[in-house]
């Protein structure tokens, strides 16, 4: 962490501070950065095997009011830097005035020769004005770098505000098809339950049985159908989310996302965690150029207190009839230049600087938090896909383990060798376990959704598996 104590002290400069290298800002022993490839394909290509992907994310792009506010904010970015750009360059303008003036005969005195003086005169005045600042001191200069700074920002958080809502529709698509997943299994449940309490009515009927098995099946069936209605609630609202993130009615997004479609197997790779992950991370970007873009108002600030020099021209025409007005006897001109500095200003110059510091301290410390965010963000998501995976793995293998238990206890059963508590126990905790499979392996993806988005992404644009 010692090496980010330079990085702070940017703030402190008066100059436009450089962007520092991402590798000087990872603190030693952070594991995420130099965590290799596992190889396989990648998740991407794996979620882009699920065809209301792209269908859900064109949509969002479209229609998405995040987006179109964060474009919004580009362009306002984009407007002020070509403001602080023309800044700069000469300003000309051109202005016409006609003006009817009487004049007063007693101001020559009672000795003025009659007719000397008309007493009303129309004067014919158009000009041609420029002028230019002399940028002696970079004043102008460090306001184009500030807005220049301000739209890299802008850009980087339009970027996140898209890298964010593409891996929301992603997520939103990985929970619904989890959640088919588990009412396609709680469906088998209900369906096995059933079976079995038909089979233990059958025996109980012809006297093989007590009524405690029938009473036992009963209730299984009875819990099964339970464990459908939250499931399909569920799903329904995760629908409803994906409406809300896209743009598209309810009903338009349930017939994109379709039925039968399962969950992505988790034989993908974690994405690489490159060194450069400070690099890629928009909010990071975002924050160290409004870091650069402060120094540079501090800048502009000291600037402020040292002489302006400003040129001026003019070209214009004075006459007392439009006949004569283009004449070279009309035509006047003018070149000057004005030097100017602040004298005496009750300290606003002075505090202007210390507020464009105070703003740099700010940006220094929202850079810094931002930073230990995103190291923090990869450590927690890197973690939890591995721990998730993991779990979906060993969940498979018992759920594989359960199956070849509930077949055995029903043969049992049904040779007379065992009641019906043993085939419900067997198959409650198979569906428990099936359960708890298809939820560890939506939330392997789910983490590995949140780990691409915490090293920078980007989820788009989805390409083919190879």
């Amino acid at each position: 962490m010692r090496r980010l104590i330079p990085l702070l002290l940017l703030g402190g400069c008066a100059t436009v501070a450089p962007t520092p290298a991402a590798e000087t800002l990872v603190p030693a022993g952070h594991v995420a950065p130099v965590v290799a490839s596992t190889g396989g394909p990648t998740l991407r290509s794996v979620l882009a095997a699920d065809p209301a992907l792209e269908p859900l994310l064109a949509a969002a792009r479209s229609a998405s009011p995040d987006l179109e506010t964060a474009a919004a904010r580009v362009l306002q970015a984009r407007a002020g830097l070509r403001a602080a750009r023309a800044q700069l360059a000469p300003t000309v303008d051109a202005n016409a005035s006609v003006t009817r003036r009487r004049q007063s005969q007693e101001q020559f005195g009672p000795n003025a020769p009659p007719g000397l003086i008309l007493p009303t005169l129309t004067f014919y005045e158009p000009a041609l004005v420029a002028g230019w600042e002399i940028d002696l001191f970079g004043r102008l200069s460090a306001n184009r770098q500030a807005a220049a700074s301000r739209l890299s920002a802008a850009t980087a958080d339009a970027e996140g505000v898209r890298l964010t809502l593409e891996t929301d529709i992603a997520r939103g698509i990985v929970a619904v098809r989890s959640l088919d997943g588990r009412i396609a299994a709680a469906t088998e449940a209900v369906a096995a339950a059933r079976a079995l309490d038909h089979l233990a009515r059958v025996r109980a009927e012809a006297g093989l049985v007590t009524g405690l098995d029938s009473a036992t099946t009963a209730a299984d069936v009875a819990q099964a159908e339970a464990a459908l209605p939250p499931l399909v609630a569920e799903r329904t609202a995760q629908v409803a989310a994906l409406s809300r993130l896209t743009g598209l009615s309810i009903a338009r997004v349930a017939e994109t996302l379709g039925r039968d479609i399962a969950l992505p197997a988790p034989q993908w790779a974690l994405p690489d965690i490159p060194s450069d992950l400070l690099k890629r991370r928009p909010d990071i970007r975002s924050a160290a150029a409004q870091l650069t873009a402060a120094d540079a108002d501090v800048a502009a600030a000291l600037a402020a207190r040292y002489p302006r020099l400003t040129l001026t021209g003019s070209l214009g025409w004075l006459s007392t009839t439009v006949a004569s007005l283009f004449t070279g006897d009309a035509l006047s001109a003018s070149v000057g230049g004005a030097l100017s500095m602040p004298i005496l200003d009750f300290g606003r110059t002075a505090a202007e600087v210390d507020r464009s510091r105070a703003v740099v301290a700010e940006a220094a410390a929202l850079y810094r938090g931002a930073v230990l965010q995103a190291l923090a963000e990869v450590e927690t998501e890197l973690a939890a896909a591995r721990g998730a995976g993991a779990q979906a793995a060993e969940l498979a293998r018992t759920v594989e383990a359960l199956r070849t238990a509930r077949r055995l206890s029903e043969s049992q059963y049904r040779g007379g060798l065992t009641d019906a508590r043993a085939v419900s126990e067997s198959s409650r905790r198979l569906a428990d376990a099936q359960d708890r499979q298809i939820t560890a392996a939506g939330q392997a993806l789910d983490a590995a959704l949140r780990l691409e988005l915490a090293t920078g992404g980007p989820l788009s644009p989805v390409t083919s598996a190879p």
